[in-house]
This record gives C-alpha cells, structure tokens and sequence, in this order.
C-alpha cells in the first residue's frame, strides 16, 4: 500500500510538469486537473489499494458509479473522465503502460434543459415597464420590440445599421453569421418604436434610411411577401419564430395554447 501510494505521488508529479511544460495549460486548468486525479488516486488506493500502471477498465467505471452514487452532476463526472483519460493518455505517451483502462469509457451524457420562456402578457408587462419618456427608455423599447418581433440574436442587433431598415418594404436586412444577409419582417409597433429613437440621428439620414431600397434583393423581396407573415402584422400575430429567436423572448404559439388551456380569452393584438 504505501509504495503505491508512493508510486501516485511520483507520476502525478511528472503529469503536472507535463500540462505546464507541454501542454502549456493555464494555472487553474492544471489545477483542476490535479484535484480531479488526486480524488481518483485515494478512490483507487481505498478500494483497490493498486498504483496506476495496474488501473483496468472495471476500477474507472466503479469510480465514475461512485461519483453518480454520490450525486455528482453530469457535468462534473464527464470532466473527472476527461481528467483521468488524460491522465492515461500522458502514461502512454511516456510508455508506462500498452493501454489506457480509461480509453473506452464513455461519459455520461448531458441532457439540455428547456428554456424558460415568458408568456405574451409577461412580454407584455415588461416592455410595458420601460419608462418611454427617457431617450434611454425610447431605445430599450426599440431594443425588445426588434428581438421580440424579428427573432434577431443580440450580435445581430448591435449590427444593424441605419441602411439596413426598410420600413416602406416592412421588413429589415440582417446580416448573420458567416455574413449572410436575410430580410425578416417588421411589425409596425417595433417600426413605431424604432422611429421614435430616430429622430436624434438627424432627419436626413432618417429619410435615407427609411426610403433606400437593397441592391439584388427583387427575389428575397417576392419570397418574404408571400411565404412569410407581412411587416404589417402585430408582434403577436407572427406564429412563426426563427429558431434563434432569445429563448427569454419565446412564447407557446397560440394554437398549441388553445390546445392545452380552457376558458382563457384570446390574447389581444
């Protein structure tokens, strides 16, 4: 038992030399590599009272049930697997052993929660509770208007420039990733919203903004007036939402709701 213990002790030393030396990893990353092995270490020496050359497939998996035993998240016992496989992997490279007992265990897998959405009126109350009478307030409200009834995600907002609204066409050009432009509808309340910050840009490009038609657009223009619900529609009438739409802006489209509550009154345009 104790030249095991010894044994721990002198290749964990070289493994952390390793991820400062060649791995070039941070102070932290190391750190938390080392927490990770040492926990095993004392679970393998306790129960199997073996050093790591003699570590098999069957000891990591009793380790990573203890931890599940225990109630480690899943997100906690995949980074102690990854620790220790790469803990093997350094063993390997340096010819301690012919296999890595880690190699072909696999991780536990993490589910993705839903998101948290809010309901029409939630929406409602909270762009209701931005003070309109402040510029500060005029653009907030612009702001939640445009995520809310555009899908944009935020990066796509900050991008946005005054050429890029065409509130005579009632739609507005977004560029997304990989610098690929789309034109997505705009309700009218998001439009009003948006031309009451306006102003303080000066009317000349105001005007420049508002009447400037996008080169190459003609067909995107034919698809988005008839597949796609017109600018003129409230925020709350576009049953479509794009995907990227911020999971705090979603709410469950109407038909599903009238599916799944009763006696509930229609929610207002």
């Amino acid at each position: 038992m104790a030249e095991a213990v010894k044994i721990w002790k002198e290749i964990s030393r070289s493994y952390r030399a390793y991820l400062r030396l060649e791995k070039h990893l941070a102070a932290n990353t190391i750190e938390s590599y080392m927490r990770d092995l040492e926990q095993f270490g004392h679970f393998v020496l306790l129960f199997h009272a073996v050093p790591p050359r003699e570590v098999t497939r069957q000891m990591v998996e009793h380790y990573m049930s203890w931890l599940y035993e225990h109630g480690r998240e899943k997100s906690s016992q995949a980074r102690s697997l990854s620790g220790i496989k790469s803990f093997f992997n350094f063993m390997l490279l340096n010819e301690m052993i012919e296999t890595s007992p880690a190699e072909m265990v696999e991780a536990p897998k993490a589910g993705r929660p839903l998101p948290d959405t809010l309901t029409v009126e939630e929406i409602d109350r909270l762009i209701g509770s931005i003070d309109p009478a402040t510029k500060k307030g005029l653009r907030d409200r612009a702001i939640l208007e445009l995520l809310y009834s555009c899908g944009l995600r935020v990066t796509e907002l900050c991008d946005l420039k005054i050429g890029d609204l065409f509130f005579g066409e009632g739609y507005i050009r977004v560029t997304g990733k990989g610098d690929k432009q789309r034109l997505v509808p705009v309700s009218d309340i998001a439009r009003d919203r948006i031309q009451l910050y306006l102003p303080p840009l000066g009317p000349q490009r105001r005007r420049h903004a508002l009447s400037e038609q996008p080169r190459h657009t003609s067909h995107a223009r034919h698809d988005l007036h008839h597949h796609t619900p017109s600018g003129h529609a409230c925020r709350h009438r576009q049953t479509h939402q794009p995907p990227h739409l911020p999971p705090l802006l979603r709410h469950t489209p109407a038909r599903r709701r009238r599916q799944h509550t009763s006696g509930a009154g229609a929610v207002g345009a």
